[in-house]
C-alpha cells in the first residue's frame, strides 16, 4: 500500500511538471522590428533636398517544429508598394530566421499624425498548416504610381511644381512597374512638353518657360520603384497659375498628363 502510495504521489508530480512546464509550441510566431527609415536626396541650386524614400523593417519568424514557410502582406493603401527580399523560408526552427520588408509611399509615422491609418498586415503560413501575422499601422506619406502594364505615371505629388524665387521650380514623381508577369521587360519611358492649356485648346510652350527632367528616357525595372525630378525654369514669365500638358511615351504608348505651375513672385 504504501508503494502505491508513493506511485501516485509521483505521477501526480509529473503531470504537474509538465503542464507548469509545457513543450515547446509547434506554431509559426512572426515578430517585426522598429522601421528603418531611408532618405533620397535631390540636388537644387546647390542645396541637397531630402524626404523619406522608404523604410525597411527586420521580419522575424520562428517555429517550434520545423517547417517552411511563406509570407503574404494585404492592407497596403493605394499609391504604396512593398516587398519582401524573400518570400518564403526553409527550415524554419526555434532558432528562427528573418527577411527584410520594404515599404515605398507608405510610412509607419515617426510622430502621430492627423491622417487617415491604414492596418498593414503581415501573414506567415507554414507548410505543417500553422500561421501567425502582425500588423502595422501606416499612413500614405509620398504617394508612387504603381502601374501594372503602360499607363500614365502622374506628374508630382499635388500636381503641381515648387521652388524659389529664381524661377527655378521643381516637382517630385515615384513610379513603380509592378507587372502581371514576373519575368516582364523593363518599361522605357521618355516625357516631353507638349503645350499650354488654353481653355480646352492646348497652345504651343511660351519661351519663357522651359521643362527638363534627370534623364531623357527613364527605366523602369520590374518590382524597382523609382523617384525622379521635373526641373521647371519659369525666367521672367507673368504672375499667375498655368496648366501644361505633359506627353509620357511609354512604350511605343502615349498619355498625356497635367502640371499646374503657379507663379507668385
Amino acid at each position: 500500500m504504501f508503494a502505491g502510495a508513493v506511485g501516485v504521489v509521483l505521477a501526480v508530480a509529473l503531470l504537474l511538471t509538465v503542464l507548469q512546464y509545457p513543450r515547446p509550441s509547434t506554431e509559426l510566431n512572426v515578430t517585426i522590428g522598429p522601421p528603418m527609415t531611408n532618405a533620397t536626396y535631390f540636388v537644387h541650386d546647390g542645396a541637397s533636398l531630402g524626404f523619406t524614400g522608404y523604410q525597411s523593417f527586420v521580419v522575424s519568424i520562428r517555429s517550434g517544429t520545423r517547417t517552411n514557410a511563406t509570407l503574404s502582406l494585404s492592407g497596403l493603401p493605394p499609391s504604396s508598394f512593398a516587398s519582401f527580399s524573400k518570400g518564403s523560408l526553409q527550415d524554419v526552427g526555434p532558432e528562427g530566421k528573418s527577411v527584410n520588408l520594404t515599404m515605398w509611399g507608405a510610412m509607419v509615422p515617426l510622430l502621430p499624425e492627423n491622417r487617415p491609418y491604414y492596418n498593414v498586415t503581415i501573414l506567415a503560413v507554414g507548410e505543417d498548416g500553422s500561421s501567425s501575422n502582425v500588423t502595422l499601422g501606416v499612413t500614405l506619406e509620398f504617394p508612387l504610381a504603381v502601374i501594372k502594364e503602360p499607363a500614365p505615371l502622374g506628374m508630382v505629388w499635388g500636381g503641381a511644381v515648387s521652388g524659389n524665387d529664381n524661377g527655378h521650380y521643381w516637382g517630385t514623381t515615384g513610379a513603380v512597374f509592378d507587372p502581371f508577369d514576373p519575368a516582364s521587360g523593363p518599361l522605357a519611358v521618355k516625357f516631353s512638353a507638349l503645350g499650354i492649356y488654353n481653355g480646352t485648346r492646348i497652345d504651343p510652350i511660351p519661351d519663357w518657360i522651359n521643362f527638363t527632367w534627370g534623364s531623357p528616357t527613364l527605366v523602369l525595372m520590374p518590382f524597382q520603384p523609382q523617384w525622379f525630378q521635373t526641373e521647371v525654369d519659369i525666367g521672367n514669365a507673368p504672375y499667375g497659375v498655368y496648366v501644361f500638358a505633359i506627353r509620357q511615351t511609354i512604350n511605343g504608348a502615349s498619355f498625356i498628363q497635367n502640371m499646374t505651375v503657379g507663379v507668385y513672385r
